[in-house]
């Protein structure tokens, strides 16, 4: 992998890792926010009043996340991942199991 193509990946799994370990979120919270927002730019991107827009999101629990999300410590994530010797995969990720893919609640 050159080095830009690591730097690319590196800031999209930066993207999904912000929005997964944002507070409030959950694994089926993210799956609906990817959805309704058609990706990850999009749902970084939505303010508090667009998440209420999805069933279950509460103004206070909107407001929780268009706020926490900027909070989340994503380069620490990142350097202990790579003390452990761990690379992290999202589901569009190239190299995500194919047959995790196919399941009825995929890991993302």
């Amino acid at each position: 992998m050159s080095m830009a193509s690591e730097s690319n990946n590196r800031d999209e799994i930066s993207k999904w890792l912000r929005l997964h370990l944002t507070g409030q979120v959950g694994p089926r919270t993210f799956g609906k926010l990817l959805e309704y927002f058609g990706g990850i730019d999009g749902a970084l991107g939505a303010s508090a009043g667009q998440l209420t827009h999805i069933d279950r999101i509460s103004h206070k629990k909107a407001n929780q996340i268009a706020t926490n999300r900027d909070a989340v410590d994503v380069d620490a994530e990142l350097a202990f991942a790579d003390k452990l010797g761990v690379e992290i995969i999202c589901i569009e990720s190239e190299c995500y199991p194919p047959l995790l893919k196919q399941i009825y609640d995929p890991l993302r």
